[in-house]
């Protein structure tokens, strides 16, 4: 119950992002990101809104954010790419750590292209495509890996057109 609090709160922007967040704390919320379903939505959900890259990855939240981009539940999903997003987003590091990350086999870019699917949502596909052209900007995928040249572009140029 408390985790669906704290992401209310953050949802609608009434609180500015804890200043620092301490591992044990952000190690926590992150355990509990993991199951059951309503829980993976809150943590994703917070952590989109309120953390702290670096803090984040060196707490585990890149293994977190992997799998709920699993997840059968879109509200989840959709949260984690967010989240994925805003840690990739001009950040070498993290993006590079991030694209060798995987779960359940599959490596976190072949899930965003998963998710850029066109059974997908449209705001789904425009934020994993978002996530890939951040892992491309901050160095982590080439500019020639097909993900980015068959994928990535086709669904940007797609989403123009609309």
């Amino acid at each position: 119950m408390l985790l669906c609090c704290l992401r209310s709160i953050y949802r609608q922007g009434c609180a500015p992002p804890p200043p620092a967040w301490d591992q044990k704390l952000l190690s926590s919320l992150i355990q509990h990101g993991y199951h059951p379903p309503s829980n993976q939505e809150c943590v994703a959900n917070i952590l989109a809104h309120a953390c702290k890259v670096s803090r984040l990855v060196d707490a585990g939240g890149a293994d977190l954010v992997a799998c709920l981009l699993c997840s059968p539940v879109s509200r989840v999903q959709l949260p984690a790419l967010h989240c994925l997003t805003a840690m990739c987003f001009n950040n070498e590091r993290v993006s590079s750590i991030i694209a060798t990350k995987s779960y359940g086999g599959k490596a976190v870019p072949d899930l965003l292209v998963g998710l850029m699917a066109r059974d997908r949502p449209r705001d789904m596909q425009l934020a994993a495509a978002t996530a890939l052209t951040f892992l491309h900007r901050a160095g982590a995928l080439s500019a020639d890996d097909p993900r980015i040249i068959y994928k990535t572009l086709q669904c940007l140029v797609g989403a123009a057109h609309l």
